[in-house]
């Protein structure tokens, strides 16, 4: 089953990244050592980095932080 936070994660990614965004939340679980579909609260700091320096490329620093802001935001909601 998978988690709300799992979910909104997805989502997130997917609308900010398009397509590639599942690809890239996908590899840095994997880079982590995390399922993607059950990720918690308290995989959110490291993983937030982790997807902030993969896409950083791609996106420039504002996009990059922006979306690193609202996956740690994720986990204090």
């Amino acid at each position: 089953m998978t988690t709300e936070i799992s979910k909104e994660l997805h989502a997130l990614m997917a609308q900010e990244m398009g397509p590639m965004g599942r690809f890239i939340l996908k590899k840095q679980c994997a880079n982590l050592g995390l399922d993607p579909e059950n990720i918690s609260t308290g995989d959110l700091p490291g993983l937030s980095k982790a997807i902030y320096s993969a896409i950083l490329v791609f996106t420039g620093e504002e996009k990059a932080r922006k979306i690193e802001a609202e996956i740690r935001k994720m986990s204090r909601e």
